[in-house]
C-alpha cells in the first residue's frame, strides 16, 4: 500500500475518530455513564417467559463510542486481512457474518438463555420463526423442538419501538414498517451498526416487488425507542434474537421466516376490519390466510405469488 493511500486512511479515521474520543474523554471525566436503552420483556406463562440481565461484551469496553468507531472501521476494511475478524457479509457467498465483538454477545446470550430453552425441550440451533405484531407491540419467538415436528412458542418479547402505522410499506422514506412474510437470509446478520445489532428482513419481498413498493434495509434491530424504519428491541432482546438466528442458521437452516402482522388477525377482529372496511382491508385479508395457517399448522408455510396475492403451501422438506 503506497505512503500516500496511508496517510489518506490515517486521515480520514482521525477525523472521524476525534469527536468520538472527546466525547468519552468528557463523559469519564464527568463520571456520566451512558446506559443503552432498555425495556423489559413481557412476561407471559411460559417457563422461558422473562429477560434476564447480562453483561455484554459491549458493556464490558471502556471508551465505548471509540470502540464503536473501531468496529465500524474493522466492518469497512474487513477485506484487507484484520485479525480477529471473522468471515463478513456476503449476501453472495452464503456467509453468516460475524465480528469478534458479535460473537462474544452471542455467546454470552446462549449461555443466559440455556436454562430457558432446555426447560421447554429447545436447544440453540434449532430451526425459528419470528411473528411480530405492530399494534400489540410483541415479537414472539417460535423453534421446533428435537425430534418433534411442530414449532413451540419459546418467548414473547415487547417491542420498543415500531415505524409507522398499521399498514404495508409502499416506498422509501414513507416511516412504514413493512407487513407481509419476509426471510432473514444468511447474509442478513448485521453484526456492526448504531443500532447494536440488527437482522435484515428482506424487504422487498416478491409481493412488494410486484406491486411496485421500493426501499431497503430495514431491519429489526437495538436501538430502544429508535424505529429507524423498522423494529426496534431493547439491548438485551436483540442479543437473544440475534443469538438465535445466528445459531440456526450454522446449524443448517437456510434463513429464518419473518411474519410482520399489522395486529393479531383473530376472526373477532378481522370481523370488525372487514365490517369498517378501508385501505388495507383487502390486504390483511390475504395476510390472515397465513396468519391462520402456521396458527392450525404450527409450520411456516412456503409463501408463493399467485395471481397479485401470496399463496401458501406445505414447506417442502429434504
Amino acid at each position: 500500500m503506497s505512503l500516500r493511500r496511508l496517510f489518506v486512511l490515517f486521515s480520514l479515521g482521525f477525523s472521524i475518530g476525534l469527536p468520538w474520543l472527546v466525547r468519552d474523554w468528557i463523559d469519564v471525566r464527568s463520571g456520566e455513564k451512558r446506559s443503552r436503552a432498555s425495556m423489559a420483556v413481557l412476561t407471559t406463562s411460559f417457563p422461558a417467559g422473562a429477560e434476564t440481565g447480562s453483561t455484554t461484551a459491549a458493556s464490558r469496553q471502556p471508551y465505548a463510542s471509540a470502540n464503536g468507531a473501531r468496529r465500524l472501521f474493522e466492518g469497512l476494511f474487513s477485506g484487507w486481512g484484520d485479525e480477529g475478524m471473522l468471515p463478513q457479509k456476503n449476501p453472495f457467498g452464503g456467509q453468516i457474518p460475524a465480528t469478534a465483538r458479535s460473537s462474544a454477545i452471542v455467546e454470552d446470550a446462549l449461555i443466559r438463555l440455556q436454562p430457558d430453552l432446555a426447560a421447554v425441550g429447545l436447544r440453540a440451533g434449532s430451526p425459528m420463526l419470528l411473528r411480530l405484531f405492530k399494534e400489540e407491540g410483541e415479537l414472539e419467538i417460535w423453534m421446533k423442538p428435537e425430534g418433534e415436528s411442530l414449532y413451540a412458542l419459546f418467548r414473547i418479547l415487547r417491542l420498543s419501538a415500531v415505524a409507522g402505522s398499521p399498514g404495508p410499506k409502499l416506498r422509501e422514506g414513507d416511516g412504514q414498517a413493512p407487513e407481509g412474510f419476509y426471510e432473514i437470509a444468511r447474509g442478513a446478520l448485521i453484526p456492526e451498526t448504531g443500532h447494536h445489532l440488527g437482522l435484515d428482513i428482506g424487504y422487498p419481498n416478491p409481493l412488494d416487488r410486484a406491486l411496485g413498493r421500493n426501499g431497503n434495509g430495514v431491519w429489526i434491530h437495538g436501538g430502544g425507542t429508535n424505529a429507524a424504519g423498522g423494529y426496534a428491541l431493547s439491548a438485551t432482546a436483540i442479543e437473544e434474537v440475534y443469538a438465535l438466528a445466528d445459531a440456526s442458521l450454522r446449524h443448517g437452516a437456510d434463513s429464518i421466516p419473518v411474519h410482520l402482522f399489522p395486529f393479531r388477525l383473530t376472526d373477532s377482529r378481522m370481523d370488525r376490519v372487514v365490517a369498517e372496511g378501508g385501505r388495507w382491508t383487502d390486504f390483511w385479508v390475504s395476510l390472515k390466510e397465513g396468519y391462520d395457517f402456521f396458527d392450525n399448522v404450527r409450520l411456516p408455510p412456503a409463501v408463493e405469488m399467485s395471481e397479485g396475492r401470496p399463496r401458501f403451501e406445505i414447506a417442502r422438506r429434504d
